[in-house]
This record gives structure tokens, sequence and C-alpha cells, in this order.
């Protein structure tokens, strides 16, 4: 009986190694960074990075983005909370 539980483990475990291929994106470039805005401010919010904006709705996050080094960003300041 054990044999066969560890036959099935191991098969488990390669089907699931091979349906995680693609599961992942690329790496990035050299030089450059996986970014993900999350939104926690209670409205939407946007965030400017390089020459685009990105606005994401309060309790979500953006997919992930490749920015290059040095890119300038601008995200917007949370709320005080009392």
């Amino acid at each position: 009986m054990k044999k066969i539980c560890l036959f099935l483990a191991l098969a488990g475990a390669s089907c699931a190694s091979a349906q995680s291929d693609g599961l992942y994106a690329p790496e990035p470039p050299a030089d450059s960074a996986y970014v993900r805005i999350v939104n926690v401010t209670g409205a939407l919010a946007t965030a400017r990075i390089g020459n685009k904006s990105y606005s994401v709705k309060n309790a979500a996050s953006s997919p992930y983005l490749v920015i290059p080094q040095g890119v300038p960003s601008s995200l917007p300041a949370a709320p005080a909370r009392h």
C-alpha cells in the first residue's frame, strides 16, 4: 500500500511540474524589475510610471509590469488613518 501511495505522490508531482511550465513570465531584461501596483486606499488610485498612467480600483492590483532601471515613477500617498 505504501509503495502505491508513494508512486502516486511522485506521479502527481511530475504532472504538477509539467503544468507549471509557462505559469510564470520569463525573467525581465537585465537592469529591469517586475512592478505591481496594489491599491488599498479605499478609492481609485493612479500611479504614473515613465510616460504611462495606471489606474487601479480599490482592493485590486495591476498586472505585473516590467520597468527598466531609471524610469521615473509617481505614486499617490496613502491617506492618513486615525
